[in-house]
């Protein structure tokens, strides 16, 4: 092999790998600093789930027991089941977040079960398409992985499809190698992931009976079994699931059919090209990638182009329309790991003995890959630093100019710090009480990831009167409730927590006033209730007589089963 060539790759490959270690470190940094966007939101159902499964409490949650739109639930808990088939990931997962419940040991599983798996399969199929040199292809592929902006997609709102990563490359790996046995678990186990995946075996499927013609016999029990699959859950089970709710559509199908229509499409086709690019910059940056080797190695033309197109456009065709329609990129792992892979296969046909390599421009080209991919990361993980607030002026001003292009990231505010100082000590002061305590918090929004570690705890206003606990942050700046006035804390009305919006402003205060009326109510008037602490930072209230709450059967394990109807 050409000494210039490795070592061009082996400075590019050291050089991705260090940024990449900065991200993960800088990601972990970012979160801890209780600030970060990342504690907040979806996460909770995930992190409570995943405590409980392993506690005598599997499948339950409780801080999302309404979904405005879909459903309005009576009762104070909800089966995760409700929104999608977490079997695979609720096992596995919970397994080892039974050990470490904590917030970093989630993220930390997610990104090592995604760059471990997805390395090792890369190894894998590159060394099934190219006996020779595979071992600098494989360091080029994972370098190029590992910068790519994968890393928010794996921490997308702790989204447990996001682990769907190393099952794609395993079932492709299998497929060329001729294993048809664990290509058939893996498209299950895919599947058992959660359910809409069904959606892209069957997209898979019809990539591989075009494209892939030697392995057309592989594929028909997948297929069958993704149909089937997909058509009970969505017209058997989900029903059964939500039996105990008030469902505002007749089945879990619908719900989702319902939102595909022409108006659909429009919207799709009156999409800005800057949001596109927005959400799709880490993708279209494999692209990218793939045309810097296309003119840095003649012998990629004879790559059979019509092929990786196929796979880029049919394998993840229903993602790739969803997460433009939603603009959300926790629904675009299945995307990039199938450009990915498209990528790696790319790679696998390159020849490194060529005698007309480019030598310099392959390195300025793969230092612009660097360069871009880098940018793409620090904006995906928050942008500058959540310790430079003497630069909030400036971030703004950066902030504010990408949000005109789609580019969104946590917006710096002057009081940054006095918010770390306040979420640190809500913490503290919750996880301090015993875990068979039930709890219902008012807190800023970035504090909930760090405290869901419990069977039984509601966002508040859901069961704040009869919770063990009441915690309320005084001097919150970002509440994860916008509630003004005593009626708007009514959670004894149906669909009263379509207003629990999560807080994407991050503004939202907490009334002086409302929170004297809760205090003067419970404790004073109702005497039900004593003050256990009011300090600077948060009041806590106790509850004098413990509250028995109802436990739906339907939201624990598979208490469910009972309700099917055929």
């Amino acid at each position: 092999m050409d000494s210039k060539l490795n070592k061009v790759i082996t400075m590019f490959s050291v050089t991705a790998m260090l940024i990449s270690i900065f991200f993960v470190f800088y990601f972990f940094l970012q979160l801890n600093s209780t600030v970060s966007v990342f504690s907040a939101g979806d996460i909770t159902v995930y992190l409570q789930s995943y405590f409980n499964f392993y506690n005598g409490r599997p499948f339950q949650n409780t801080t999302d027991t309404e979904f405005a739109g879909q459903f309005i639930n009576n009762y104070p808990y909800l089966s995760i089941l409700v929104w999608h088939s977490y079997f695979l990931t609720s096992v596995f997962i919970s397994a080892i977040y039974y050990l470490f419940p904590d917030i970093n040991t989630m993220f930390l599983i997610y990104i090592l079960f995604d760059y471990a798996g997805i390395a090792y399969f890369t190894y894998k199929i590159l060394k099934k398409l190219s006996n020779v040199d595979y071992k600098l292809k494989v360091l080029l592929s994972i370098s190029i992985f590992a910068i790519s902006g994968y890393l928010r997609i794996v921490l997308a709102n702790g989204t447990p499809s996001q682990i769907v990563g190393p099952f794609i490359l395993a079932a492709y790996y299998y497929l060329i190698d001729n294993k048809k046995i664990p290509f058939i678990i893996t498209t299950i186990l895919i599947c058992l992931i959660q359910d809409d995946f069904t959606l892209f075996i069957i997209t898979f499927v019809i990539y591989i009976i075009i494209f892939e013609k030697p392995y057309r016999s592989y594929v028909y029990f997948p297929m069958i079994f993704a149909i089937i699959y997909f058509g009970i859950w969505n017209i058997v089970l989900q029903p059964a699931i939500r039996s105990d709710l008030v469902n505002l559509y007749s089945s879990q199908l619908s719900s989702r059919l319902s939102s595909i229509n022409i108006g659909t499409i429009i919207t799709i086709l009156k999409t800005p090209l800057r949001l596109t690019v927005a959400i799709f910059a880490p993708a279209l940056l494999y692209v990218f990638t793939i045309f810097i080797l296309y003119f840095s190695f003649d012998r990629l033309k004879k790559v059979n182009w019509v092929k990786m197109i196929g796979l880029a456009l049919i394998a993840p065709c229903i993602h790739l329309m969803y997460g433009i329609y939603t603009y959300a990129d926790r629904h675009l792992a299945i995307v990039f790991t199938i450009y990915y892979l498209m990528l790696v296969l790319i790679i696998g046909n390159i020849n490194f003995n060529y005698k007309k390599t480019t030598y310099l421009p392959l390195y300025l080209y793969l230092t612009g890959v660097l360069f871009a991919f880098t940018i793409i990361n620090f904006l995906y993980l928050g942008g500058l630093p959540y310790t430079m607030e003497k630069h909030t002026y400036w971030a703004d001003k950066i902030e504010n100019y990408l949000k005109g292009y789609g580019i969104v990231f946590q917006i710096k505010k002057s009081n940054i710090e006095k918010e770390r100082v306040t979420n640190k000590y809500t913490i503290a002061a919750i996880n301090n009480i015993p875990l068979h305590n039930s709890i219902v918090y008012w807190t800023n929004d970035t504090v909930e990831g760090f405290i869901v570690n419990r069977n039984d705890i509601w966002r508040f206003p859901m069961y704040y009167d009869v919770a063990d606990y009441l915690i309320i942050q005084k001097d919150s700046t970002a509440s994860i409730y916008p509630a003004k006035t005593k009626d708007d804390i009514n959670y004894k009305k149906p669909g009263a927590q379509d207003k629990h919006a999560i807080n994407f402003a991050r503004d939202w205060t907490i009334p002086k006033a409302l929170v004297d009326e809760i205090k003067e109510d419970l404790v004073v008037k109702q005497k039900t209730h004593i003050v256990r602490y009011d300090g600077e930072h948060i009041l806590i209230i106790e509850r004098l007589n413990k509250y028995k709450f109802f436990m739906p059967p339907s939201s624990l394990g598979f208490g469910w089963i009972k309700n099917i109807k055929f």
